[in-house]
C-alpha cells in the first residue's frame, strides 16, 4: 500500500510539473480503448456476440494519476476525448469511476455525446456525411480510425484544435502530427489488440500488468519544451492491481452506436467507389 501510494503521489507531482512547465490538460486529447483502459469481453457470457453484452474495462491508474496532476495546475481544465466507441459506455464509467469523470470534464448524469469536447463514432458518421473528401480512399474500414478535420466537420472543432493525442494506433498518431505545424501524438505501443487479447471465453480476463506513465511523462516533458513531434511509448512490465469495471451494453446500444454507424459508413463508401463520378478522397 505504502509503495502504491509513493507512485500516486509521484505521478500526480509530476502532472503538476508539467502544466507548470507549458502543457495544459486541456491541450490534450485522449483516445479511450486500450489507452485509458484495457477492455475485455468474455465470449461465453454474451447472449450475442456484438449484441446485448457485458463489456469489462480496467482503467489504467497510473495514467489517471498524471492527468489529475495536470488537471490540480489547470484551474477547472479537462482533457478532449475521441474514441471510436460510443457515448453510453462513457456515461457508465463516469458514474462509476470520479477520477475519470474529472478529467474527462464529465458528471454523472451528463450526456456525453452532446459535449462540444467529446467525439465519438456518431460524430464520425455525422463528420463523414458532411465531408467524405477528408477519407483518404474508399476502400477499408474508416470507422476505427481518427481523421483530422472529420471532428470540424461533425460541429465539433475543440478536438482538432488539441496538442496533443494519446492512442494506441500508429496510423492516428502520425496522422494527427501531419494535420498542422506544432501538433504532436504519444502512440503507446504494444497494447492489446482485440480479436489476439481481449476476448477471453469467460470471466473478465487479466490483463497483463503494463505501465506506460513514465514513457508518457518523458513525452510530455519534452512536448511542453516546446519539442513537438511522434513520440512512440512503449510500457514497464508491472503497475498497480486492477479490478474490472463492468457494464452491461444493451442489445439497442450496440446496434444504434456500433453496428449501425459502421454498416453506414462502409455502405456510403462502396456506393461511392462505384460512381462513375466519385467524391474525390484525400488531399
Amino acid at each position: 500500500m505504502t509503495s502504491h501510494l509513493h507512485h500516486r503521489d509521484a505521478l500526480t507531482e509530476r502532472g503538476r510539473a508539467i502544466a507548470r512547465a507549458g502543457l495544459a490538460i486541456s491541450e490534450v486529447v485522449l483516445d479511450l480503448d486500450e489507452t485509458v483502459w484495457d477492455w475485455s469481453a468474455p465470449l461465453l457470457e454474451q447472449r450475442r456476440l456484438l449484441l446485448d453484452h457485458v463489456e469489462h474495462l480496467f482503467l489504467r491508474r497510473p495514467l489517471l494519476w498524471l492527468l489529475l496532476g495536470m488537471q490540480a495546475e489547470g484551474r477547472g481544465e479537462h482533457a478532449r476525448i475521441w474514441t471510436a466507441g460510443y457515448g453510453y459506455r462513457i456515461d457508465r464509467v463516469v458514474e462509476r469511476d470520479p477520477d475519470f469523470a474529472a478529467i474527462a470534464g464529465l458528471r454523472p448524469g451528463d450526456l456525453s455525446e452532446t459535449k462540444a469536447h467529446v467525439v465519438t463514432r456518431l460524430d464520425f458518421v455525422k463528420g463523414f456525411e458532411r465531408r467524405p473528401d477528408l477519407i483518404p480512399y474508399p476502400q477499408g474500414r474508416w470507422i476505427g480510425e481518427k481523421i483530422p478535420g472529420l471532428p470540424t466537420a461533425a460541429g465539433k472543432p475543440a478536438i482538432d484544435q488539441g496538442r496533443v493525442l494519446l492512442d494506441d494506433r500508429e496510423t492516428n498518431c502520425r496522422r494527427f502530427v501531419a494535420a498542422g505545424p506544432g501538433r504532436s501524438a504519444i502512440w503507446l505501443r504494444g497494447t492489446p489488440r482485440i480479436m489476439k487479447d481481449n476476448l477471453p471465453l469467460r470471466g473478465p480476463g487479466l490483463p497483463a500488468r503494463r505501465d506506460w506513465s513514465d514513457g508518457i511523462a518523458a513525452a510530455f516533458d519534452a512536448i511542453a519544451g516546446g519539442r513537438a513531434g511522434l513520440y512512440p511509448v512503449d510500457p514497464l512490465e508491472g503497475g498497480p492491481e486492477r479490478e474490472p469495471l463492468s457494464l452491461r451494453l444493451p442489445h439497442r446500444v450496440v446496434v444504434r452506436d456500433w453496428l449501425s454507424p459502421g454498416r453506414a459508413v462502409a455502405k456510403a463508401l462502396r456506393r461511392t467507389a462505384r460512381s462513375p463520378d466519385p467524391v474525390p478522397y484525400g488531399p
